[in-house]
């Protein structure tokens, strides 16, 4: 190993080395020229040489390929059978499908059908072959509302008059009129419903028929719409004579009676008295 000083100072050896690794600078006395052209030769040399190696066949020896022995290799070996306990034992520490499976008794034809059907239980009446049977609905009692006497009688809530709209929204209709109160206002709830705003959603008026004096009056309602007959303000029961005019809101009726003198549902008619 020869060790040179470059032109500043510093020691290195030539061998390795073309320029100064410390600083980059020639040898002392060598212009940079020869030095750079003395490195670019060193390195050419390497790589030739590397390159070599590699063209070398010989510098990487395949490894023998195995000599078939003729017999034939399984890639996978069958896992060993696992130990089965006998159904409807659980195996301590085993996890929860482990012990559903244990627990539930499988065979080819699928699970074992469940004893206990998960139909709700019910009261309802089936025939033998299991098919429900209908019940009729039974008619329970009204509670809500009260039967007018005509109805308890007859079964039926007849009419005795109507009430028809000559003037307003609703004009051309007519609305029926029962025995006792007929109260007017917009809720459904009302005997005779109006869809007239200016009229009180309740009780603003009632239709009365008297079933003893066989007469109709007209009562206010205690609400703030007014009520008039014949132009007139009803401040309390009016009797009501057939056509009369009664305003309420801005809707205006006729008053038309069925029952009166002529006929009423409490007589008897001709085929009942014979």
């Amino acid at each position: 190993m020869a060790m040179i000083r470059c032109s500043k100072g510093h020691f290195y050896n030539d061998q390795e080395h073309a320029l100064c690794p410390w600083c980059g600078a020639p040898a002392a006395g060598e212009s940079p020229a020869n030095a750079i052209k003395e490195s670019l030769k060193s390195v050419v040399g390497k790589i030739g040489d590397v390159c070599d190696a590699f063209a070398n066949k010989d510098h990487h020896p395949q490894a023998p390929s195995p000599k078939p022995t003729g017999e034939r290799r399984q890639p996978f070996p069958d896992p060993p059978a696992a130990h089965q306990p006998p159904a409807g034992q659980i195996v301590q520490g085993g996890s929860m499908a482990e012990e559903l499976s244990h627990t539930v008794n499988w065979s080819a034809a699928g699970p074992e059908p469940l004893e206990q059907s998960c139909a709700p239980e019910t009261d309802a009446k089936v025939s033998e072959e299991g098919i429900p049977l209908e019940v009729e609905e039974q008619e329970e009692p009204d509670d809500k509302h009260t039967i007018a006497l005509v109805k308890r009688k007859m079964g039926v809530d007849p009419v005795v008059g109507w009430l028809v709209c000559v003037e307003g929204i609703e004009k051309g209709r007519d609305y029926r009129l029962h025995s006792e109160k007929n109260w007017i206002g917009r809720s459904e709830s009302m005997d005779i419903t109006v869809k007239d705003p200016t009229i009180s959603r309740e009780n603003h008026a009632a239709i009365v028929y008297d079933l003893r004096k066989g007469t109709f009056n007209i009562r206010p309602g205690e609400v703030r719409g007014m009520a008039y007959v014949n132009g007139e303000e009803v401040e309390k029961s009016l009797e009501l004579a057939p056509y009369d005019k009664i305003e309420l809101g801005e809707s205006k009726f006729l008053f038309i009676p069925f029952v009166g003198g002529n006929f009423n549902w409490g007589e008897k008619s001709d085929s009942e008295e014979k």
